[in-house]
C-alpha cells in the first residue's frame, strides 16, 4: 500500500464513521416524520370506506 491508499483509506473511514454515529438520530427524525403521512392514510381509508350496513 502507498502512502496515498493509506491516506485515502483513513479519509473515507473518517467519513463512513462520521455518518454512522449520525444515521440513528436520522433514522428516528425520518420514522417521526412518517407519522402525519400514517395518520393521514388511516383518516383517508376511514372516509374512503363504505359504512357498514349491518347495524
Amino acid at each position: 500500500m502507498t502512502v496515498t491508499e493509506i491516506l485515502a483509506f483513513i479519509g473515507a473511514l473518517t467519513v463512513i464513521l462520521t455518518t454512522a454515529v449520525r444515521l440513528p438520530q436520522a433514522l428516528s427524525e425520518f420514522l417521526h416524520a412518517c407519522v402525519p403521512v400514517l395518520t393521514a392514510l388511516h383518516h383517508l381509508r376511514a372516509a374512503l370506506t363504505p359504512p357498514d350496513d349491518n347495524q
